[in-house]
């Protein structure tokens, strides 16, 4: 994909780049329904793909750096 193109439909590693994350990144936020990605394929073969509307909205923050840290008063 060259600088600067967009179209309307993205393969994973498309979608992974795009967006600035890795690939196993992108499969986890799959699975946790952060983001959809059309899945098919034939008998072995498995393809995710992304609309670019959806990768336009998807946060990728990780959500372990959003909880928040416990004191020490609040262990006890």
């Amino acid at each position: 994909m060259s600088d600067g193109e967009e179209k309307e439909w993205y393969t994973s590693q498309e979608a992974a780049e795009y967006l600035g994350i890795s690939m196993p990144r992108l499969a986890l936020l799959r699975r946790t329904g952060r983001i959809k990605g059309i899945v098919g394929g034939g008998k072995n073969t498995r393809y995710a793909m992304y609309h670019i509307d959806q990768l336009r909205g998807v946060d990728i923050t990780d959500l372990r750096l959003k909880q928040p840290k416990q004191s020490d008063d609040e262990v006890a």
